[in-house]
């Protein structure tokens, strides 16, 4: 009770005790730690925190030599910063285009999908499951028929990239990628469970895949000694996915772009930088 009667009598009296702390028989730099320590003592509300963390900055600037350091990290400056290890979802949808002789064989492709991200400080790694729905440009003969030109298919993009966040701030992030995955066209599971020979006209290959990821982040924007660490965000995101066929697939090039747009959420903890 005591406590809380003398920071109410000092909130009421900010410029007398000030005065009085600026007229005292000291030297200038027990003055102004005795302020910044006062300042401190009486914050009403953390959004003074800023000014706080810049002031005891100044002092300690001013005063290199001071023996009040350790009390000023301590007690009066306070800074919050990410932790190390982060994590974030997203589902997304968007256009995915087809190159060579890929683009010949199919349609373009609508994906939907869902990814997860690990970040270690300013490193990504981007795990996704890229799911297309297209149909074929041709008739593709197989030991008991042929699939006719215009059946569906569906392209599966699987992808661990590792990517790095060049710009990342309180609004956006942009990160280049790059990776390894696979890729699967396929005729739907429903046809080739009815008709196992269907699988015949499948084509899989090992993947490189590279690109840029561009973040928009929602939510309030912090304050500088709380920075803003779980947000959710609008993912656009560039990629060209590169097969790597073998020598059964002579005939095939090509590649993908997609265009993906997703939304999802982002969480990494804080901890106290001083």
């Amino acid at each position: 009770m005591l406590y809380a009667k003398l920071l109410l009598k000092s909130r009421e009296n900010v410029q007398t005790l000030t005065s009085l702390i600026q007229k005292a028989d000291i030297d200038i730099e027990m003055k102004d730690f005795l302020q910044l320590n006062f300042e401190s003592l009486t914050i009403e509300n953390e959004s003074f925190q800023d000014t706080l963390n810049i002031q005891a900055d100044s002092f300690l600037r001013t005063y290199t030599e001071t023996e009040y350091r350790d009390f000023i990290k301590q007690h009066i400056r306070f800074k919050l910063v990410p932790k190390n290890w982060g994590a974030a979802f997203e589902f997304f949808s968007g256009y995915g285009i087809f190159t060579g002789t890929l683009n010949n064989n199919y349609t373009n492709n609508i994906p939907v999908g869902i990814a997860f991200d690990v970040c270690y400080k300013r490193f990504e790694l981007y795990l996704r499951d890229y799911i297309g729905f297209n149909k074929t440009k041709k008739d593709f003969d197989y030991s008991t028929g042929v699939y006719e030109k215009g059946s569906s298919t569906m392209v599966f993009i699987l992808e661990a990239s590792l990517g790095f966040a060049a710009l990342d701030n309180d609004r956006f992030k942009l990160a280049p990628f790059a990776g390894i995955g696979g890729m699967l066209i396929d005729p739907p599971s429903g046809k080739t469970d009815k008709e196992p020979e269907l699988k015949e006209v499948s084509i899989s290959a090992f993947t490189y895949n590279l690109g840029v990821s561009f973040d928009i982040k929602f939510g309030k924007k912090g304050y500088l000694f709380r920075p803003k660490s779980n947000y959710s965000f609008l993912r656009v995101r560039y990629g060209y996915s590169i097969p790597n066929f073998s020598k059964k697939y002579d005939e095939i090039s090509g590649g993908t772009h997609y265009i993906t747009i997703g939304f999802g959420g982002f969480s990494r903890g804080l901890k106290r930088e001083y």
